[in-house]
């Protein structure tokens, strides 16, 4: 594995393009850290260049059925008690009074 340092003149170099007037000291030890994960992702690379893309971990068929809209309907009518004006008339909510128009 490469040795990874960071020379503080270029952190004061980037800082001051960004804008930033802060000590580069204190992010010396930050960005070490992050050069070396990515130096850590460099090394599967090896191992994922030769592999084929995953389209579905499950290879077996998905067998769904077509997707159609049917048009009947069902006449839920005959289950209700009463009907009002072509819909379901149910009881009202206890505690409420009953806003009259």
């Amino acid at each position: 594995m490469n040795d990874i340092s960071i020379d503080l003149k270029e952190v004061f170099k980037i800082m001051k393009m960004v804008l930033i007037e802060d000590d580069p000291s204190k992010y010396v030890k930050d960005l070490e850290m992050i050069l070396k994960l990515f130096n850590e992702l460099d090394r599967y690379d090896v191992y994922v260049r030769n592999l084929k893309p995953l389209y579905h971990p499950n290879e077996e068929y998905c067998s769904l059925r077509d997707d159609y809209h049917k048009e009947e309907s069902t006449d839920l009518s005959i289950f209700a008690i009463e009907l009002q004006d072509g819909y379901f008339k149910a009881p009202g909510i206890k505690g409420r009074r009953r806003i009259r128009s």
